[in-house]
């Protein structure tokens, strides 16, 4: 997969201020199993949708939140959902 790499920084950056991980942490934990993915995190999840302004980073998180349990699915699929509130 191609990178981009001002979105990559933007998402670096992003995933620091929500999690406090960088982008080694992530590839680290997805590289070996899934590298695009990876990629895929860091610039499209966290370099554009998490840019954008509608939604501050709290309520985009609690709006993940809600949508996981109404789904039933947070718990089976997701694993621990870390929020920084």
């Amino acid at each position: 997969m191609e990178t981009n790499q001002h979105l990559r920084q933007r998402g670096e950056q992003k995933i620091g201020e929500i999690l406090g991980q960088t982008a080694a942490d992530i590839e680290k934990s997805l590289g070996d199993l899934a590298p695009s993915l990876a990629t895929y995190v860091l610039e499209t999840i966290y370099g554009q949708i998490y840019q954008s302004p509608t939604l501050d980073s709290r309520t985009r998180q609690i709006v993940t939140v809600a949508s996981l349990a109404t789904l039933g699915t947070a718990d089976h699929n997701c694993g621990p959902i870390s929020v920084a509130l």
